[in-house]
């Protein structure tokens, strides 16, 4: 190990991503010197951060960053939401005309840390991968050489598996909640240029930005439970492509094909402590949610720039709090209400759908709080709770109106339920961060009540973490076997023979069938039909739905006449026990559907038929007894009953 560094440094930075990067420029210029160590120089090309919203925009040109010669970039005007339900999109755009910038995450940082090699007092270390940290002092290895190095602030910029916040006796277990999928396709535009297309309908949510004038990422998030090795790209087609404007979906299926795209998890850590004076933790080290919202970077510059304005640590943390506070909701909360399908969350979906059409302040609120712009706790919670009112006030009326007040009830009790949740993280939140988030377990556990689909049950029960998603068992081999078996059985003419063995119903339905349209049936198939009523018959002579099953009407009196139509007797063995059981039972006790068939064949009058009215298909389908909410069997033969009925013979 070499010895200490021959000068102290005021501030030393551990990774030189967006954030670590700004906060070595901002540091430096406010006269400090400073260290900025990075283990990986290749790690700015991963699948990250790209969004900006107006504040990081502001806060890269007060620094002279020339964001308009980056060549992957493109000027971001707000957010476009496509609802799930079809509708017609939402538009989102930034307050005053504000502009935020998408820009590849690589470009980006390169152009951080060549605005880095022109200050003379930062010094950049790369490999420098990190060990050891401890108030004043780090220790890292650079090809293959292990340094010391003296610094009176230490500042984790270094991601989720911050070695600072280690350092500090915090956990980095990851608390997973999705995994993202990055597609680049050129030669292509979006709807709305300049805007993040928001589209809902699949899995989980899509994300769709241009970063030049012909090339859109599209950012996929993939729940855990359907990410699975087999048939992983034919899945992602199958759900995602669709979902996409039409002009981006032959580039995505082929990239998906052809394996050109990146995938990264998407985690969740609320943000609960700064670290300490001596060793502070910033962006993503510090907390980090669901990208959708692309806040991360944002609140991350943020961090950078307050912890450089110098001042109290204390005052930094607390203000950094309240800044970050109401974007992290924001952030977990849009992604529970985009991404889950429970029935409270879609009802909370549609409240906010209505809210950002119709009231223009919902939707300025709104996008002041995606571009962090607005801090108001007050502001936010209210239009949280109003939202979730507003949800009740409909789907309780609605669930009335079709005869369903348990589900209007349920639906209530479930919100509910999240909200007290959701209030109890609150405090307990704030008591942990007065804690220095020491004591974070008992704050997670009430936040993963109420985010049932960001945080599902799993987490460990320290609420670090979540257990690895288990590896999907290999299908192939019993897929083989049951493909060859399968195989095996075919005809020739490529068909498959079955016996129906376990309702007599159907077969005799097939004969009174072909009765009725003239089409008797050919000896062998008459031979094989009688012998069939002959194996299935009870003890006793009659028939029932199934082997197991005591005698019934409804059947019995089909394949009596079935039996009768293809020329037995009435005396015959076959059918006069059958005979017998029907003339004790009553015809006239048949149920509806076995009088309908003996209304065709003209052996019961139809008077005597209940009506089946081919008019109720005309109905309005929301009336809760049109036919289309039946059962499906129960409704495919009401259509054939209601088309005959018309038509009675």
């Amino acid at each position: 190990m070499s010895g200490a560094a021959s000068r102290p440094y005021d501030v030393a930075i551990v990774g030189a991503g967006p954030v670590g990067s700004l906060c070595a420029l901002a540091h430096a210029r406010k006269g400090a010197r400073v260290a900025l160590l990075e283990a990986n120089p290749k790690a700015s090309q991963r699948l990250a951060g790209e969004w900006l919203h107006p504040p990081g925009v502001q806060i890269l040109q007060d620094f002279g960053i020339g964001l308009d010669t980056l060549p992957r970039s493109a000027a971001g005007r707000g957010f476009v939401v496509f609802p799930d339900d079809g509708s017609e999109p939402i538009v989102l755009p930034y307050v005053n005309g504000s502009q935020g910038l998408a820009c590849e995450h690589a470009l980006l940082v390169s152009k951080l840390r060549d605005a880095i090699g022109n200050e003379a007092d930062v010094d950049f270390f790369t490999p420098a991968r990190v060990g050891a940290v401890e108030d004043g002092r780090l220790v890292y290895t650079s090809n293959g050489t292990v340094h010391t190095l003296d610094a009176a602030r230490i500042v984790g910029a270094d991601g989720r598996a911050s070695i600072v916040r280690q350092s500090l006796g915090l956990s980095t277990e990851p608390m997973l909640c999705s995994r993202m999928l990055g597609v680049t396709v050129s030669g292509v535009s979006l709807p709305f240029e300049g805007h993040g297309h928001v589209l809902l309908g699949g899995p989980g949510p899509i994300l769709a930005y241009g970063l030049a004038n012909d090339c859109v990422r599209i950012i996929a998030d993939v729940p855990l439970d359907r990410w699975s090795r087999q048939d992983r790209v034919g899945f992602l087609t199958e759900s995602y492509a669709a979902l996409l404007p039409e002009a981006l979906r032959p580039a995505f299926v082929e990239a998906l094909r052809a394996g050109q795209f990146h995938v990264a998890a998407n985690q969740l850590r609320p943000r609960v402590t700064y670290g300490t004076p001596r060793r502070v933790l910033i962006g993503d080290a510090a907390g980090h949610y669901h990208p959708m919202t692309a806040v991360g970077m944002t609140l991350g510059f943020g961090d950078a720039l307050a912890l450089a304005e110098g001042g109290n640590f204390g005052d930094f943390a607390a203000e950094r709090f309240r800044a970050t506070h109401v974007p992290e909701l924001l952030a977990m909360g849009l992604y529970e209400v985009f991404a889950d399908h429970r029935p409270e969350a879609v009802a909370m979906r549609h409240a906010v759908y209505r809210g950002l059409r119709t009231n223009p302040v919902y939707r300025e609120r709104t996008s002041r709080v995606l571009a962090c712009e607005d801090r108001s706790a007050l502001g936010m919670g209210l239009a949280f709770f109003g939202t979730a009112a507003r949800a009740a006030a409909v789907e309780i009326p609605l669930s009335l109106r079709q005869f369903a007040p348990r589900r209007g009830l349920k639906i209530f009790g479930a919100l509910a339920v999240r909200l007290w949740w959701l209030l109890r993280w609150g405090l307990q939140l704030r008591r942990s961060r007065r804690e220095g988030g020491q004591n974070d377990d008992r704050s997670l556990d009430s936040l993963a009540r109420a985010l049932l689909h960001s945080m599902p049950p799993g987490l460990d029960a320290a609420g670090s973490g979540r257990p690895k998603d288990p590896e999907a068992p290999d299908a192939s081999p019993a897929l083989e076997s049951a493909t060859a078996q399968l195989l095996s059985l075919q005809g020739k003419d490529g068909d498959w023979e079955g016996e129906m063995v376990w309702c007599p119903m159907l077969t005799a339905q097939y004969v009174l069938l072909h009765h009725i349209i003239v089409r008797p049936l050919e000896p062998g198939r008459r031979r094989r039909v009688l012998r069939s009523f002959e194996r299935t018959r009870l003890e006793g002579g009659a028939w029932g739905l199934h082997e197991h099953a005591s005698p019934h009407l409804f059947v019995t009196a089909l394949v009596y006449v079935a039996a009768r139509l293809l020329g037995v007797e009435r005396d015959d063995p076959l059918v006069e026990p059958a005979r017998h059981f029907i003339q004790a039972e009553g015809i006239v006790a048949i149920p509806s559907w076995g009088k309908f068939w003996l209304a065709l064949l003209n052996l019961y009058d139809w008077r005597g038929v209940n009506a089946v009215l081919p008019e109720l298909w005309s109905l309005p389908r929301r009336i809760p007894l049109h036919p289309s909410n039946w059962y499906c069997h129960t409704r495919l033969i009401y259509m054939a009953m209601a088309a005959v009925y018309a038509h009675r013979f």
